[in-house]
C-alpha cells in the first residue's frame, strides 16, 4: 500500500521510491481514460459500471491492484458507488468486479459501462511481460537523481 512505502521512505529521506498497482504504460493510460468516464459517469447515471480482469492461474490475489485502480474513479460519496465488491457475491450498490483465472494470460482489464441503449468499453490486454519491464525501466529512469516517493501519475501526469 502507498501508506506502507511513504512510511519506509520517511526513514531514508535520501531514497527514491517508485509505488505503481502496475507498471505497465498502457494501463497507465487506460488509468487516465476510465478517470475521465468516471466525469460522465457521474452525468449519465442511466450506465452501470462494471470491472472485469483475467489472469493467469498463479495469480493468487483476485481482484487485482489494477482492477482496483480502475473501479476507484467511480467510487465516492456524491456518487452511486460507494465501494466495489468481488461477484458473485457483491452487494447491492456496490461496484462489481469480476476476476477471473485462467491458462496463463498475463493481464486483462476491461472497464464496462452498460444500459439499455448502449454498452461502452475500455479495455487493456497484455499480450505479454514486456510492456511491465518497459514501465518498470521508465520508473527507474525516472527516480534516478530524485528523493521521495513517485507513482504512475507523476512519470505520466494527466494533461
Amino acid at each position: 500500500k502507498l501508506q506502507d512505502v511513504l512510511a519506509i521512505q520517511a526513514q531514508h529521506p535520501a531514497s527514491a521510491l517508485f509505488y505503481a498497482p502496475n507498471f505497465s504504460l498502457g494501463v497507465r493510460v487506460v488509468s487516465l481514460l476510465t478517470q475521465q468516464l468516471a466525469r460522465y459517469e457521474k452525468l449519465l447515471p442511466q450506465y452501470d459500471v462494471a470491472i472485469e480482469e483475467t489472469h493467469h492461474t498463479a495469480k493468487l490475489d483476485a481482484p487485482s491492484g489494477t482492477a482496483i485502480l480502475l473501479a476507484e474513479p467511480f467510487l465516492g460519496e456524491e456518487g452511486r458507488y460507494k465501494e466495489w465488491a468481488l461477484t458473485p457475491n457483491a452487494p447491492e450498490g456496490a461496484l462489481p468486479i469480476t476476476a477471473h483465472r485462467i491458462g496463463s494470460v498475463p493481464g486483462t482489464h476491461t472497464v464496462r459501462l452498460d444500459s439499455a441503449a448502449d454498452t461502452i468499453e475500455l479495455t487493456h490486454i497484455a499480450k505479454g511481460r514486456e510492456g511491465f519491464a518497459d514501465g518498470a525501466l521508465a520508473a527507474a529512469e525516472f527516480v534516478t537523481s530524485r528523493c521521495g516517493v513517485f507513482t504512475m501519475e507523476d512519470l505520466i501526469p494527466e494533461r
